[in-house]
């Protein structure tokens, strides 16, 4: 199980925390105001996305949010 958490004045996505592994956080990139000091590690929940969207085989790349 995933939880996600929210701004409590907004209700924007801020981050998500997989219970299976507490130590693995996704923060959602949109919420920096600055992401030039991040690089990508993965994309997650491929299996939603557009079919013109190519995925870095570089990155660690899930169909779904992992457990592990």
């Amino acid at each position: 199980m995933v939880s996600t958490f929210h701004c409590s004045e907004c209700g924007t996505r801020l981050y998500a925390q997989s219970d299976g592994n507490p130590s693995l956080v996704n923060i959602f990139a949109p919420t920096l105001d600055d992401t030039s000091g991040y690089e990508p590690v993965s994309n997650v929940y491929l299996s939603e996305t557009a079919n013109w969207i190519a995925p870095d085989d570089k990155l660690f790349n899930f169909e779904k949010m992992p457990s592990f």
